[in-house]
């Protein structure tokens, strides 16, 4: 299993929704990086800090936070906090591939299968 502290680079393409104004914001957004209860995103388009985001995975929708929103040359980079652990990186969805970025001692990696 990850750890809180384990961080992994991967590239896949998620569905994202939230609110935006009146109605619903859509889009696939590539997922650049994953952990235990985070994921990195880059999107289209902005969403505050605080917005409540929904994810279309393989294994069904799971919800999370938007922490950050940063400007890029290329869009936006939400950093997003992941409510259900058990259905992300610690649970049910692995990415096709996981890269490393920090390791602790004694910890074995969770690669994609």
């Amino acid at each position: 299993m990850a750890t809180a502290a384990t961080q992994f680079r991967c590239l896949e393409l998620i569905p994202l929704r939230w609110p935006d104004g009146g109605g619903e914001y859509s889009e696939f957004a590539v997922l650049h990086e994953i952990g235990s209860n985070t994921g990195i995103f880059q999107v289209e388009q902005p969403a505050p800090a605080g917005t409540a985001v929904s994810m279309t995975l393989p294994h069904g929708e799971i919800s999370g936070v938007v922490r950050t929103c940063t400007p890029e040359e290329s869009g936006y980079i939400l950093d997003i906090g992941i409510e259900c652990r058990q259905d992300w990186l610690d649970g049910r969805y692995r990415p096709s591939v996981l890269i490393p970025l920090s390791r602790e001692p004694g910890i074995e990696l969770p690669l994609a299968s």
